[in-house]
């Protein structure tokens, strides 16, 4: 360090910033000593045994350790020494604790490399005294060695600097002198020397006086100006920067001069010259180029005036077509609008379901004209690129029904068949501009309709390629006919504007040539292609690795992509099928596809169903299965899945919708759900000309689609009973919902008012307590109908708290007990089963499920064979495979998730409509000043790897944010929860507590800004 530069500051000693190991086999001496130390200030943390001190010396790396020189195993002499011989814990100094005086023992510490030693039993000021001062003689010696790195960093930086700038110097060019006050040439460079032609190297002016160059510098200068006058402006006071020196050779300098000044001392001048010769050549020419210039722009000047002439005219002739186009626009679009207009007018009238469908099939149709109109008008503004897509979200499935309404009319006079298939799962909530894609399929079934004399058209859609963190899906759509196809020679201008496939002076098919064209351009704006096949061959842009068909393929097929993006759902959300109508019934499913059966049974006992499934081979094979079901019992549904028309077998064959009465069960009137691949319009699917089917169901099945259609169904027919014939004693219905007791244990506050709101909302009265020990008191106390058991609970769980209740009444079902529990691991719900729970509902509660759950007690608890009453299946189990036409696409590390669900919140709000906004008020608050109190927990849980804690704080920290609507942070705690329940290392890692901590502020934010607004 220069004595000019000042002297660092000493540092404060503050025991806070130290951590201080104490390792001693004796627990009691641990405790005393800890507390002494943290009396003080200093951070601690302590081991029993040498092994240990060691793994937890590489861990937090103390700043001392006390180190007991006594302990079984490895005494404290081994776990110095091999200390010492780490170079990462060599420098931590090491005071031992001996109640030993012997001289050879302390002299084998200092050996070891002990700083000191305290003799136990030690004097607490001494201790402090001996622990401050080699923590002050760390901490100086610490101070030092950075000050000396910091040197060394300052030195070497300065000669880096220094070198950098001597290389700059003699590379420029430009020349540069500089000298001190006495004038001596400190500093010149290579091209100095050459500019002013001094004929040896420039190093040897270093050290000589200015006044050995002037007489070869005056030779050069012009107008006799002298080396320290104006020409070296050596006298000057301020910088003189870019001025002009011209030299006796004719070549031209530019100069700039500083004096270097210390305050108000010289300490030498610096001078940098630059030969701009060249430059002052060049503004010669541009001096006489101007006139010519000036001639120049004049003669552009007259040359515009003839331009705006030109541009005039051309501007009153594009009026004149816009206004052409203005008036053809509003002469074409009044009428549409009226058959529009009227159309919506008729719907609104009293109609059959057949009138219905035909006049939205019109309404449909003449929107779909007015489309197609708008963009033949505007297809110069897509030739431009200046066309705008409107992206939101929509229903794939309704565009493409919607598409195949409009042609089924034509496609039903030539008898074709319409299909439609999804190859893969189609992912639910995509977003785009619904009225461009619906017009791209529009345009091709109308081709392919119109080409096809006989056979069929069908469409199948696919997702070819996906970006799940994204949220980005490329679909593929495949337009299939078995008309003439296109012939080779046609194909190159099929997707050119005003070019048709069959332009013969006929006109057989009619059109304007602009729908392709218009679809190329429509579907390059949604970033996918557009190609066909047809004859073996293939026009248009398909993808790198296409492979062409089979060319003995009749019709032609045209293929098209588009990119579509995925809103991302709540990860809270639930598929609640669970209904009491269901509860008893019967379905039958038969399917030639045994996977797909059994997944529609999993998902009809998911909703309460009692569910068989047959698989058949031929029709045959399905009549005989039919009738051997049909007389062993009785169904309230068939669900019968229609095969394929193509790509089944010869056993198929007999299969047609037209004969579905010879082989459906019409005479045990049983009704008959049908699930087809082939497109029936609506007014064909209601229509009551086909019996003994009571509703037709798009294939692949979407599950909201047959729920639905069960209702209306198994609706019509008396639900059969669940109790018992015999007779019963009082009251017919003793447990309808108005008297039911139900008592909730829950140790969470957020989640207590939670229920409490919801209960109350469905009408019932709801003791509280705080976990399972108060449950068994308040039962022996009160005999309740009902108990709503959360699982994780403090002193007792929900598990261990309801087999203490089964034991102790054997094997009645009162109370009827349903656990609350979020089941986010495998396992969970065959543990709460086997504990002796009825049912469960998953958190957070929905007030659906709860009402759901406690009709099925009541149910239950009224009846007198509780035999007859079987386990509840497991819905969130079967989520996961609910439809394979609509997957729930994973939402990825929850980053897409927003912090707050509104929805969570205004349901929250609607429970109790007088005190909404007050009881979610006091919701936050609970909320915001618990949740601080539960991260800490976790931190310190990591901190000391404390399994049972961590697991407890991320349970109750997922649970009290799910049921707040704060799903992200509710997804991370639950993820956390799980890791720790399988002990999985990841779980300790200290990242989490930032990430949670990071994600509660958002949460804290949302919610502050959402209580200022009510």
């Amino acid at each position: 360090m220069s004595p000019s530069q000042p002297h660092p500051p000493i540092a404060t000693f503050e025991p806070e910033s130290f951590l201080i190991l104490v390792v001693d086999d004796v627990k009691e001496n641990i405790y005393v000593i800890s507390e002494l130390l943290e009396g003080e200030g200093y951070s601690t943390t302590f081991v029993t045994s040498g092994p240990e001190a060691l793994q937890r010396v590489t861990q937090a790396q103390p700043d001392l350790i006390l180190l007991d020189l006594m302990m079984p195993g490895m005494d404290g002499l081994e776990v110095c020494d091999r200390l010492k011989q780490d170079p990462q814990t060599r420098d931590i100094p090491v005071i031992f604790l001996t109640a030993s005086n012997e001289k050879q023992d302390l002299l084998q510490a200092f050996a070891k490399g002990a700083v000191d030693y305290v003799t136990k039993p030690f004097s607490p000021p001494e201790l402090l005294a001996r622990v401050k001062t080699h923590l002050e003689l760390k901490q100086t010696r610490d101070n030092l060695h950075h000050t000396l790195l910091e040197q060394a960093k300052t030195a070497e930086a300065l000669a880096c600097t220094s070198t950098r700038l001597g290389i700059l110097v003699q590379n420029m060019q430009a020349g540069v002198l500089m000298t001190d006050a006495q004038g001596t040439i400190v500093v010149v460079n290579p091209e100095f020397a050459r500019l002013f032609n001094l004929g040896f190297p420039a190093d040897l002016l270093l050290g000589k006086n200015l006044t050995a160059i002037a007489p070869r510098i005056n030779g050069f200068i012009s107008h006799g100006q002298g080396v320290t006058h104006n020409f070296l402006a050596i006298e000057s006071p301020e910088p003189l920067l870019k001025v002009e020196l011209a030299l006796e050779d004719g070549r031209f300098f530019e100069r700039d001069y500083v004096p270097i000044m210390l305050g108000d001392s010289s300490q030498g001048h610096f001078w940098l010259y630059r030969d701009i010769s060249q430059r002052k050549q060049v503004e010669m020419i541009q001096g006489q180029s101007l006139e010519m210039e000036r001639r120049m722009r004049q003669q552009l000047a007259e040359q515009n005036q003839e331009l705006v002439a030109a541009t005039t005219a051309a501007e009153a002739a594009n009026r004149s077509k816009s206004e052409f186009l203005a008036t053809m626009s509003h002469e074409i679009r009044t009428p549409m609008n009226a058959i529009i207009g009227m159309t919506g007018l008729l719907l609104d009238t009293d109609l059959t379901t057949q009138q219905k469908y035909f006049a939205q099939t019109i309404r449909n149709s003449g929107e779909t004209l007015l489309t197609l109109i708008n963009d033949i008008l505007d297809f110069s503004k897509i030739e431009a690129g200046k066309l705008d897509l409107e992206v939101y979200p929509f229903d794939l499935g309704q565009c493409l029904e919607e598409a195949l309404d409009v042609v089924v009319p034509i496609a039903r006079e030539k008898s074709l068949t319409l299909i439609r298939r999804f190859l893969t799962p189609i992912p639910p909530n995509l977003q785009g501009d619904v009225t461009r894609l619906r017009q791209i399929l529009v345009n091709l079934l109308s081709n392919a309709v119109k080409f096809t004399e006989a056979g069929q058209v069908k469409v199948t859609v696919e997702v070819v390629d996906h970006d799940t963190a994204k949220g980005e899906y490329q679909i593929c759509f495949a337009v299939q006919d078995t008309g003439i196809g296109i012939a080779p020679n046609q194909q190159q201008a099929l997707f050119q504007a005003f070019s048709q496939g069959n332009s013969s002076i006929t006109r057989r098919f009619g059109g304007t040539g602009l729908g392709l064209a218009i679809c190329v351009r429509l579907t390059a704006l949604m970033g996918g292609t557009i190609w066909a096949e047809s004859n073996g061959c293939v026009v248009g842009n398909p993808p790198e690795l296409w492979r062409i068909g089979q060319p003995t393929i009749e019709g032609s097929t045209f293929y098209f992509t588009v990119n579509l993006t995925v809103l991302p759902s709540c990860a809270y959300s639930v598929h609640n099928l669970r209904h009491s109508l269901f509860i008893g019934r019967s379905v039958l499913v038969a399917d030639y596809d045994e996977g797909r059966a059994t997944r529609m049974r999993n998902l009809l006992a998911s909703w309460r169903l009692q569910a068989e499934q047959i698989t058949f081979s031929s029709p045959t094979k399905l009549g005989e299965d039919l009738k051997s079901k049909l007389t062993q019992k009785n169904y309230g549904a068939l669900i019968l899945h229609c095969p394929y028309p193509e790509g089944r077998g010869k056993q198929f064959t007999d299969f047609d919708l037209g004969k579905i009465t010879t082989w459906a069960p019409t005479e045990q009137d049983i009704p008959v759900l049908v699930a087809t691949d082939i497109y029936l319009s609506p007014g064909e699917r209601y229509s009551g000309d086909k019996p003994p089917v009571q509703a037709w169901i798009k294939s692949p099945i979407n599950p909201d689609e047959l729920e639905n259609t069960l209702v209306d169904v198994l609706g019509q027919t008396e639900p059969p009973t669940l109790v018992s014939t015999e007779a019963i004693s009082g009251p017919l219905f003793p447990y309808s919902s108005s008297n039911l007791t139900i008592l909730l244990a829950e140790d969470n506050l957020i989640n207590q008012q939670v229920a409490r709101l919801l209960l109350k909302k469905l009408g019932y009265q709801v003791d509280v307590v705080n976990n399972g020990q108060e449950a068994l008191l308040a039962l022996a106390r009160t005999d309740y109908d009902v108990v709503l058991m959360d699982v994780e609970m403090p002193e007792m769980d929900g598990l261990s708290a309801t087999e203490h209740i089964r034991r102790s009444q054997g094997r009645s079902e009162r109370p009827w007990i349903i656990a609350v529990t979020a089941y986010s691991m495998e396992g969970d719900r065959e543990r709460c089963l086997a504990s002796g729970m009825n049912d469960y509902v998953s958190k957070p509660i929905r007030l659906e499920a709860l009402q759901q759950a406690l009709q099925v007690a009541a149910t239950a608890l009224q009846s007198t064979s509780q035999d007859r009453i079987t386990a509840i299946p497991d819905v969130n189990a079967f989520e996961s495979q609910l439809s394979s036409s609509s997957p729930c696409p994973e939402d990825p590390a929850g980053t897409a998730l927003p912090p707050i669900d509104q929805d969570i919140i205004r349901s929250l709000q609607e429970l109790d409509q007088e005190n909404g906004q007050l009881i979610l008020r006091e919701i936050i608050d609970i909320y915001c000043q618990t949740v601080p109190e539960i991260l800490q927990r976790i931190k310190l849980a990591i901190a000391n790897q404390d399994w049972g804690n961590l697991s407890s704080a991320a349970h109750t920290l997922g649970s009290s944010s799910a049921n707040l609507g704060a799903v992200l942070l509710a997804q991370q705690a639950k993820t956390l929860e799980n890791l720790t329940r399988q002990r999985d290392c990841r779980a300790m890692d200290p990242g989490h507590f930032p990430t949670l901590a990071a994600s509660y502020e958002r949460v804290q934010g949302e919610l502050k800004t959402m209580l200022d607004r009510l």
